[in-house]
């Protein structure tokens, strides 16, 4: 027998390619919604949730209102209280 080093292969980093990548992002989901007049009547945030769960877009009620909040402070959309069961809530609409 002979003591020969066998060579090592350098070790190569995987990259992964998340299945998310492929899908549409929130913030252009929800920009099309406005632009197709989803809101051209004031929303619910239950009811943008269901229609972007249509589109094929899950989020959670508690994550919209990060995605919604710039839309209204650079005045693309406007919110105002409604009242419903004896609490106020927001509704979004196209200005």
């Amino acid at each position: 027998m002979t003591n020969q080093v066998l060579s090592k292969r350098p070790k190569v980093k995987k990259t992964k390619v998340s299945a998310a990548s492929n899908l549409p992002s929130k913030t252009n989901s929800i920009t099309e919604l406005i632009e197709n007049g989803f809101l051209a009547t004031p929303k619910e945030s239950g009811e943008i949730i269901a229609e972007l769960g249509r589109m094929g877009v899950t989020m959670k009620p508690t994550s919209l209102p990060s995605f919604l909040l710039p839309l209204v402070r650079n005045k693309t959309i406007t919110r105002d209280y409604k009242d419903k069961n004896k609490r106020k809530i927001w509704v979004y609409s196209k200005k």
